[in-house]
């Protein structure tokens, strides 16, 4: 039976630490994002994890070693927790992209899609949510109360909640991207429409787990 799910960001890399684009390029964590890493592991593994999910690029595998270290439990690499691929604009800063395309910056911060090659929030999203909703399934089948962990993407995880939250993340931005290290925890609601809610988000310490027993009235 699955208790909940948690949507764990990589730890700090040196393109995160000059603000630049990142996506699809394969970058280690830095020293401060192994640091990162270890530190938020250790409050992880107070929620008991039983499976544990990670992206293909090296920062997302750091990082998820890092629990996997602490809890005995094997990642499950599955390309489809990558970042969203951001294309030309990869490797470059803010500052960068707005003075080669202008036109597509406006577009870009304007909260719409600038093309270019660039993926969509919603392509993003419907592989992010694929995967886990397919892991959900499977946890679905045991008998015992499940957490599972995936170790993913800032850009990759806000547009995989809207999504689960039953919104459009090419129509609705209302989650800043967590920060390194940091996870959001949804738990199911079977039979509910939308089928998750999300009960913690951009946490760091394990309390955040408290937020599921609050009660309304």
């Amino acid at each position: 039976m699955l208790k909940r799910i948690i949507l764990w960001r990589h730890g700090q890399t040196d393109a995160n630490k000059n603000f630049r684009i990142q996506g699809a390029i394969d970058v280690p964590l830095n020293a401060v994002g192994l640091r990162q890493a270890q530190e938020a592991a250790q409050e992880l593994a107070q929620l008991e994890p039983t499976r544990l999910y990670c992206s293909d690029l090296s920062r997302s595998r750091q990082s998820a070693q890092a629990l996997a270290d602490l809890t005995g439990l094997t990642p499950v690499v599955d390309a489809r927790l990558q970042e969203r691929n951001y294309g030309i604009w990869e490797g470059q800063r803010s500052e960068e992209i707005r003075q080669q395309w202008p036109e597509q910056w406006e577009i870009w911060a304007a909260g719409q899609e600038p093309g270019l090659g660039i993926e969509t929030r919603l392509a993003c999203s419907e592989r992010m949510a694929a995967c886990i909703e397919e892991a959900a399934g499977d946890v679905e089948r045991s008998e015992r109360e499940e957490t599972v962990v995936f170790a993913s993407h800032g850009g990759a995880i806000t547009c995989a909640i809207s999504t689960l939250l039953g919104l459009n993340p090419s129509q609705w931005q209302g989650l800043r991207v967590v920060d390194n290290c940091h996870w959001a925890l949804l738990i199911p609601r079977p039979g509910g429409v939308p089928k998750w809610r999300l009960a913690a988000y951009n946490r760091w310490d394990a309390r955040t787990h408290a937020v599921e027993d609050l009660t309304i009235g």
